[in-house]
């Protein structure tokens, strides 16, 4: 049997002892080869330098937050999304309970609906912080504190991101990665007033869980590991609360286990305390059992529990030369367990690529959030996988502007990067960076939503980058050299900064000036939405009885705005209804359909249906890729295998109709030459126009526009030709 070769191994049973003499120690630097790393904490800059920074912080934290009042509303909720979120926080505000079934929400009346979809912390905060302020006195609307939320969170973010980047790197790397918060579009834009989703809190607990994990990593004490441990896995299990993509990230821990185990069993680097640290994901078990044992979502747990029991391998393979050893006479238990582990590393690469190939492990397993999906997964999971993200080569270009510019041809750096620092600082830390920062970039390519965790974590190696090159150029001995200006490095970090600020923030601006940005729901097509949310509202034909069925995004704000009933709405129920009917090719069929055949099947019938222009240039592929998937009328990457072929048969723009576009129910109800007819008129048999809206499309050498029914002959566009209002509401015949 070989020695305890680590510090850990001579203070077993002696933890006060070594707990005096770790407080005493001066901490920082990268270890020795072939040691465990010293734990990464603020190197001593002086108190000058280190008031600078907490300064710099604090700058971080008003220049975003004010970017973001700026670039939002505070008194609206902006897009389509966040409605739900309204809807849902609007009930437990009057009721005082958590909505388990959306009555609002096809085919709930016959209880079919499993539930709303998200866990209850997303509503309930904002509804208990309304109630709050209105107790103190404070008249605030549920509307106007979910608007300022937003900011809030993000400022939040930004204290959680200097943390993070001081635990990781250093005080230095931490100020960085908190200054780019204030100047990433992305971070600005997800953060925006009245913004308000579940994207705020990916990118918060992403960050917070990881600082705290990265601080019990960095403690020498088993005490102390544990604590920190327990607290990181509290915040996963709090991130649990709020969004159920939490999954992903849980995912992503284990895989850093495994990744860290692996190769440290292999170098002979492996501390066995680390599992101290990593059994602290099961403290996020009971937190989770709040809301997931009622709601029957029992498989997220047993996945939490799962990793949890991960943070066993370093301890279990630190252990395992000596059990073959004692167990079965062999000689080098320890040649073993590198064989072992290579095949370990091995399996757990292939399982991985099979799981963002397929979506699913082995043996029909599902891995909700990863990657690309096969036909049932595209269906069953997310249908966010369906929207293009591939524009420009990189998804990325578009958001990250300017900057980009510099980051982009090197995308793939920070990846190498943060393996340059395990070869010089070995330390399990790294290995879930490296662990996030490598899988959220390869998987940004298949969906843009994992845009937001690769930011997350992106930021903080471009920190560490940023602040290598500093050290690199001689900032670090000119700040130890001359003892008068200590915080000469962090003046430096701040220059470079500014200069980041200055060249990003003109892109987050949709127009390329920073300033107040007009909410989503009001441009353009968008507003004509608002109008029709207006109608549906005052009219008393519509109420919590009467069914509309559109495409699903437009659900939340008709729910929460309008009071009806709406078929699907994004929590990715029954989508496969309008998808279907939309790509029909007969119009009496889908009337047939959508009355008679959903009566039988399921007791409960469709009263309106909309034709809406904007779909055409917007989701229509995600429309016919549901249709494909449920109809077998084509490949499920249909609109994808044919948008790069010469005549688009299924393909929308405004550009051109493919020929099977043109025959489809949605383009015929959409796009009928509305000019010949008034509210009230039966432009096809069976569909009565209920409600046309004020903004009309016209047609011109550049596309389609919107424009006020009024001033359509005002617009000058020559050759322009009316196509009718961009949103029309059809009752059907039954």
């Amino acid at each position: 049997m070989h020695e305890c070769p680590w510090p850990s191994c001579e203070y077993e049973g002696r933890e006060e002892e070594h707990l005096e003499q770790h407080l005493d120690a001066k901490h920082g630097g990268d270890s020795p080869p072939g040691r465990p790393a010293a734990p990464s904490r603020e190197r001593q800059t002086g108190a000058l330098s280190s008031s600078v920074s907490l300064l710099l912080v604090g700058v971080a934290v008003l220049v975003g937050s004010y970017q973001r009042v700026q670039m939002g509303t505070l008194d609206m909720l902006q897009k389509f999304d966040p409605y739900e979120h309204f809807h849902l926080a609007r009930y437990w505000f009057n009721e005082g309970e958590y909505m388990v079934r959306d009555a609002l929400l096809f085919p709930a009346r016959s209880g079919q609906h499993p539930g709303v979809g998200y866990p209850p912390l997303t509503h309930f905060e904002p509804a208990a912080l309304t109630r709050i302020l209105n107790s103190i006195g404070y008249d605030a609307s549920l509307v106007e504190v979910m608007a300022f939320l937003p900011v809030v969170l993000m400022a939040l973010t930004t204290v959680a991101m200097y943390f993070l980047g001081r635990e990781v790197y250093d005080a230095k790397v931490g100020v960085i990665a908190a200054l780019l918060t204030a100047t990433f579009p992305p971070f600005i834009e997800v953060g925006r007033a009245g913004a308000y989703d579940t994207n705020l809190y990916l990118f918060l607990f992403t960050t917070l869980t990881l600082a705290l994990f990265a601080r019990s990593l960095n403690q020498t004490v088993r005490r102390d590991r544990l604590y920190w441990g327990a607290l990181a896995g509290i915040s996963l299990g709090l991130y649990a609360l709020h969004w159920r993509g939490y999954v992903m990230f849980a995912g992503f821990l284990g895989l850093g286990i495994i990744l860290y185990t692996g190769i440290a069993s292999i170098t002979d680097k492996l501390e066995p305390d680390t599992t101290y640290s990593f059994i602290g994901i099961l403290a996020a078990v009971p937190i989770m059992s709040f809301w997931y044992l009622p709601m029957h979502h029992v498989r997220d747990i047993y996945a939490v529990t799962a990793v949890g029991l991960l943070g066993l391998l370093p301890i279990i393979a630190y252990r395992f030369s000596d059990f073959v050893e004692e167990r079965f006479g062999i000689r080098n238990g320890r040649n073993v367990r590198h064989y072992v582990s290579a095949v370990a590393l091995i399996t757990a690469a292939l399982t991985v690529y099979y799981a963002v190939q397929f979506g699913r492990l082995p043996g029909g397993l599902s891995v909700p959030g990863i990657g690309m999906f096969d036909t049932s997964g595209s269906y069953l999971t997310t249908i966010a996988e369906l929207q293009s993200a591939f524009e420009g080569g990189n998804p990325l270009k578009r958001s990250f502007g300017m900057l980009g510019e510099l980051v982009l041809p090197v995308a793939g750096l920070p990846v190498l990067f943060v393996g340059y620092k395990i070869w010089r600082d070995f330390h399990p830390r790294r290995f879930l960076e490296l662990t996030f920062v490598m899988l959220t970039f390869l998987m940004m390519f298949e969906a843009a939503r994992f845009l937001e965790p690769y930011v997350a974590v992106v930021t903080l190696t471009l920190g560490g980058m940023f602040g290598w090159a500093l050290d690199a150029a001689g900032i670090e001995e000119l700040g130890e050299t001359v003892e008068a200006i200590p915080f000469a490095r962090v003046t430096a970090v701040a220059v470079v900064l500014v200069f980041l600020s200055t060249s990003a923030m003109p892109i987050v601006a949709a127009n390329g000036n920073l300033g107040r940005s007009m909410p989503a729901v009001y441009w353009e097509s968008n507003g004509a939405w608002v109008s029709t949310y207006g109608h549906m509202a005052q009219s008393p034909e519509f109420d919590g009885s009467t069914a509309v069925m559109s495409w699903w995004d437009y659900g939340f704000p008709a729910k929460a705005l309008s009071e009806v009933q709406y078929v699907s709405d994004n929590t990715q129920v029954n989508i496969d209804v309008p998808a279907k009917f939309y790509v029909m090719q007969n119009l009496t069929e889908g009337r047939l359909y959508l009355t008679e055949e959903l009566k039988r099947e399921r007791g409960e019938d469709v009263d309106y249906v909309v034709g809406n222009k904007y779909l055409a240039f917007g989701k229509w592929h995600a429309v016919v890729t549901v249709a494909s998937v449920e109809t077998e009328m084509d490949t499920p990457n249909l609109f994808d295998d044919k948008r790069e072929q010469g005549e688009e048969q299924w393909i929308m723009s405004n550009r051109g109709v493919g020929s099977e576009a043109g025959k489809s129910n949605y383009y015929r109800l959409s796009f009928y030459n509305a000019s010949r007819y008034g509210v009230g008129d039966e432009p096809f048999p069976g569909y009565t126009i209920a409600y046309q809206s004020p903004q009309w499309y016209i047609e011109t050498d550049e596309g389609l526009r919107v424009a006020m029914k009024g001033r359509i002959d005002e617009a000058g566009y020559p050759g322009s030709r009316v196509v009718g209002p961009a949103i029309t509401i059809y009752e059907l015949e039954k």
